[in-house]
């Protein structure tokens, strides 16, 4: 039996003396990818009470790293009290106690406005607070904006460092933003702080004609007035959807809208994409869409709602949109299909790939690939699963999954707001946060924290796993079971530079019992060794230099 001592330098000199000799291989002795669907591990909750109301999940988003510790932090809006409560982390485990509160009043948009506006690296976190403004005996909703610097810590600030006020921009009027994006949309290092509005009171005139409040980020960076306005030119119905991104591959963001528009018959609701191209400076920006789809006819029962993405890896965004018809569905149109977003009409006819009987959908980040090249998408299906994405977009596969039930929780939906957080635990994979206020028993409200990466199931006490480090790493990889029977899990961090490519595994008499050539990005690998002769075993673990960066020892009973 080989001891934790014996390292591969003693071993080499051995195999090559007997040339690298292989014993036959079997159809239950091999080394593979592990592919199999991840259930994504909960690794953080914060939960309403039993008594129900609380509506916790209001909103929920990440809001950097608050206690200077390397990891993102988090916060989360409490409907029943229109707080937002910050959580910070402890030794890579968050807290579920506060650790700063913030009296919002509201909510949209539904997670904390971050960037660096200023573009010297320190972040400004925003929270949105609703105002009441009452124009002749009606009352209207307002805005503000408040802004706290990261550089400080959050329980030290008792007022913000800069406000935005919708209601200051405009004369007996009224104005709520519907959605707030956060871009650096010119290129120049900084991002902009865009507001989107779908309608307005002004001149005790309703209007709903959308705009984009623009504001120009840099050292001069200001809140008192818009850098550019840019309006659409119709009136919508509905919700308007917005969006930013390189659309067309020139490196630039593009801004897209989406929403019902009056049409010209009874019922007759069209549905547009408009789009303004992205350009090096904000001031030649085109005030009105540079470009306008009309989507299918409008007989077919579709929601103007896309997501923006690249699954495919190119760099360029891809859009999905959903289709409320028979039979449901999510219609995919990929940037690196060879079709010029210019020219596409983003029609059922143009889409390139298609999820029939999903519902829900959007970005679910990279919690399956540590190079961060193919984006995720999450769909609500029997349960909300996530596709991951590749050279060709994603297959029609899902390579993770959860649900309440799944994580031993009342059954209940628990996604609804969040999104990719960024490595919050600590992993080296990028995790995902989600919320619902409206979960279990008279709207208690829930948010998960689930982790990004392989499964590693250090929380049951049965599965054997061991630690194994590496130079990077003290815990770079985990192995489980051991002793193994049939199969044999490796897994690794997401952030290794030296990330496994190739695993062998040698019997004790230096022969090559199997090896297998595997992908770092993806996580996790597999021996199957149901048919191997019980015994003690080498693993050994190769960067894609094949450098050993890892041995461990195997029990096969």
């Amino acid at each position: 039996m080989f001891q934790q001592t014996f390292h591969i330098a003693r071993f080499l000199p051995l195999l090559g003396v007997l040339f690298f000799t292989s014993i036959s291989l079997e159809a239950q002795n091999e080394i593979v990818q592990n592919d199999d669907a991840v259930l994504l591990r909960r690794i953080w909750m914060v939960r309403g009470g039993v008594v129900g109301g609380d509506r916790v999940g209001e909103g929920a988003g990440a809001i950097g790293d608050v206690n200077h510790s390397g990891l993102p932090d988090l916060a989360v809006l409490i409907g029943a009290t229109a707080e937002w409560r910050v959580y910070v982390d402890s030794n890579n485990v968050h807290t579920t106690n506060p650790y700063w509160t913030f009296d919002s009043g509201a909510g949209v948009p539904w997670r904390p406005v971050l960037g660096d506006f200023r573009g010297d690296g320190n972040l400004l976190v925003g929270f949105t607070r609703a105002d009441i403004r009452e124009i002749r005996g009606v009352n209207h909703m307002t805005a503000r904006l408040m802004f706290y610097e990261l550089k400080d810590s959050l329980g030290k600030q008792e007022e913000p460092a800069m406000v935005l006020n919708t209601a200051s921009y405009q004369d007996s009027s009224s104005a709520y933003p519907r959605d707030i994006l956060v871009s650096d949309i010119d290129n120049d290092g900084d991002d902009e702080l865009l507001l989107v509005f779908g309608s307005f009171l002004r001149d005790l005139q309703r209007t709903a004609k959308a705009e984009i409040w623009i504001f120009e980020g840099g050292p001069e960076f200001q809140l008192d007035t818009p850098t550019v306005v840019l309006k659409d030119t119709e009136e919508n119905l509905t919700d308007v959807y917005a969006a930013v991104g390189d659309l067309d591959g020139d490196s630039l963001p593009d801004l897209m809208i989406g929403a019902n528009y009056v049409g010209t018959g009874p019922g007759n609701r069209p549905i547009r994409y408009k789009f303004w191209w992205g350009k090096n400076r904000l001031s030649d920006l085109s005030i009105i869409p540079d470009h306008s789809v009309t989507l299918d006819k409008a007989s077919v029962n579709i929601d103007a709602k896309f997501t923006l993405l690249d699954c495919d890896g190119d760099g360029v965004k891809d859009i999905l949109r959903l289709l409320y018809a028979t039979p449901l569905g999510v219609y995919l149109y990929r940037s690196a299909a060879g079709k010029n977003i210019r020219d596409r009409q983003l029609t059922i006819d143009d889409a390139d790939g298609y999820f029939p009987g999903y519902s829900i959908f959007g970005s679910g980040g990279y919690l399956g690939d540590s190079l961060q090249r193919f984006e995720s998408i999450i769909m609500l299906g029997a349960r909300v699963m996530f596709f991951q994405g590749g050279k060709n977009g994603p297959n029609y596969s899902y390579d993770a999954y959860y649900s309440a039930a799944d994580g031993g929780l009342t059954p209940g939906n628990v996604f609804g707001q969040g999104g990719p957080v960024g490595d919050v635990s600590g992993n080296g994979w990028e995790d995902y946060l989600t919320a619902n206020p409206g979960w279990f028993n008279l709207e208690q409200g829930i948010v998960i924290l689930l982790e990004g990466g392989p499964y590693i199931p250090t929380d049951d006490t049965t599965s054997g796993v061991e630690v194994v480090a590496t130079v990077e790493h003290g815990s770079a990889l985990h192995i489980w079971p051991n002793p193994v029977t049939d199969e044999l899990h490796v897994a690794w961090r997401g952030d290794l530079k030296a990330s496994p490519s190739l695993l062998r595994v040698y019997d004790m008499s230096g022969r090559l019992v199997v090896e297998g050539s595997i992908q770092g990005w993806q996580g996790e690998a597999l021996w199957r060794c149901n048919d191997v002769t019980s015994g003690s075993y080498l693993l050994v673990v190769y960067d894609r230099d094949e450098q050993v960066i890892a041995q461990h020892q195997i029990i096969k009973q």
